[in-house]
């Protein structure tokens, strides 16, 4: 998990402000290929609203493979992908608020 990404993810109802937090979630190798897992290991990589100013925005991309090593490494197939369904189920299971996408599959959402 990142905590702080590139000023170019821009939620799409905030024109203006990019998200100051950018999440991408580490996926283990039981993860479905669909990328239609549970919420529950991906709301624990964002980070409570809680701990976060008031309005800030957090993206959370699809997600990545844990490092390998060796074999494991070579051995794996394709990426490991959340789906935007499941990284905006996890977003609002977290309770932020204006949970949104980008054309890009990317997840947003606001601290309320």
């Amino acid at each position: 998990m990142s905590s702080a990404g590139p000023k170019n993810l821009v939620p799409p109802l905030s024109r203006d402000a990019p998200a100051e937090v950018v999440v991408t979630p580490v996926l283990d190798d039981e993860w479905p290929a669909d990328g239609l897992g549970p919420v529950e290991p991906v709301m624990a990589q964002i980070p409570a609203p809680s701990t976060l100013p008031a309005k800030t925005w957090v993206a959370v991309l699809p997600g990545e493979a844990p490092p390998g090593r060796g074999l494991s490494r070579l051995l794996r197939r394709g990426e490991k992908r959340a789906h935007l369904a499941v990284r905006c189920g996890a977003l609002l299971a977290h309770g932020y608020s204006n949970v949104c996408a980008d054309k890009h599959g990317t997840a947003f959402a606001q601290v309320p």
